[in-house]
């Protein structure tokens, strides 16, 4: 059996994932360590950490410090932290490889960990572009020390030709999108409930979501962010508004969501609905807003509106369902209006997910199979 190490930073990442983990578990080619980061253990962001433990995963390896502060010492201190932790796993372990997605600081910080220690690292949905966010350079930097490239579509594989990387690639479509295909459907109501959620069921959904854009300041994120829960908070709809990640100036970020929107009858914050519920919820729902890439890359097969944010994920592919906008009230008025319309979801009605592949999951273990000797 070969040892290949999985690691889940964020609620982020894992639920991208979970369908992977589950299935190399129960490969028997493989012996998996999943490597989990102390984020999940944060009632702050949702205590993730009870969604990784319903997984019957033998070896799980939990790292173990906290997330308090939000600025940028703070964030460098989180990445010295994964940085000594999945070396002194290595240390003791000794994988074959490590299974590495995306592009936050924390995975960067193991892939250099493996990089000294010649651990060979697999790097899952790479070739993206995102020019208003660090992520862009810390995902080009983990292509650059991988040793497999499993992408998402032709156009992530073309752009890895554009900063030079020519070998090892595979396209095996998007893991998260698996789980959509898989998922156990959760009643709207019984979202509501568990997490108590002011709604009007004659009045329509919007999911809405803010993180920052990580190459400018706190201070620019924070106008952006005021002008978005302004907007929301003049608005008919239910909103349901999710927590951002563990991004510099987060604790500032949750403050200003809580305070805006908490208070007003047909608005809920929700710090982590997990990934069933949030998929289940987007089934119901006629708009989402914000500026993750699960607008990007999930919500075409749901077939609803994406209204997308700012310059987070600027360049990125995308369908046809994505509306862009600035935080601009104007724009926001005029971007809602249009994905409310009858016309414009009459034409999305019919959409295919571009980043979708038949049985990913499979596709991602023979591969490593045949690559990892």
């Amino acid at each position: 059996m070969k040892k290949i190490a999985i690691f889940t930073a964020a609620r982020s990442d894992f639920g991208i994932l979970k369908n992977l983990i589950q299935k190399m578990e129960e490969d028997r080619r493989f012996n998996l360590n999943l490597i989990i980061n102390s984020i999940h253990k944060s009632n702050k962001f949702g205590t993730t950490i009870n969604e990784i433990d319903q997984l019957r995963i033998k070896k799980k390896i939990y790292f173990n410090f906290n997330y308090k502060g939000s600025n940028s010492d703070n964030i460098i201190n989180y990445f010295n932290n994964v940085t000594k932790q999945v070396s002194n796993y290595i240390k003791k372990n000794i994988p074959k490889a490590f299974i590495i997605m995306g592009d936050r600081y924390e995975m960067l910080a193991c892939a250099f960990s493996c990089l000294q220690y010649h651990i060979p690292i697999i790097h899952l949905c790479g070739g993206s572009i995102t020019l208003g966010s660090l992520d862009n350079i810390y995902r080009n930097n983990i292509s650059n020390m991988a040793d497999l490239h499993l992408v998402e579509s032709k156009f992530h594989k073309k752009r890895f030709k554009e900063i030079g990387i020519e070998k090892n690639i595979h396209i095996v479509g998007a893991p998260a999108l698996e789980n959509i295909s898989k998922l156990e459907k959760i009643s709207l109501l019984k979202i509501i409930n568990e997490f108590s959620i002011k709604i009007d069921l004659n009045k329509k959904i919007v999911v809405a979501c803010f993180h920052p854009e990580t190459n400018v300041s706190v201070e620019r994120n924070t106008v952006n962010l005021k002008k978005f829960l302004s907007f929301l908070k003049s608005r008919n709809e239910n909103i349901i508004f999710t927590y951002p990640n563990a991004d510099n100036g987060f604790n500032k970020f949750i403050k200003h969501i809580n305070l805006y929107l908490s208070n007003k009858k047909n608005c809920s914050v929700v710090k982590n609905l997990g990934i069933n519920n949030y998929y289940s919820l987007l089934q119901k729902s006629d708009v989402l807003i914000g500026n993750s890439s699960s607008g990007i890359i999930e919500s075409s097969s749901f077939k609803i509106p994406t209204i997308n944010l700012g310059n987070r994920q600027k360049m990125r592919f995308h369908a046809k369902n994505v509306i862009h906008s600035s935080f601009e009230t104007k724009d926001l008025k005029k971007s809602i209006n249009k994905a409310l319309s009858k016309k414009f979801n009459k034409n999305i009605s019919n959409l295919k997910n571009l980043f979708f592949k038949k049985d990913t999951s499979g596709k991602i273990i023979n591969i490593i199979n045949k690559c990892i000797k």
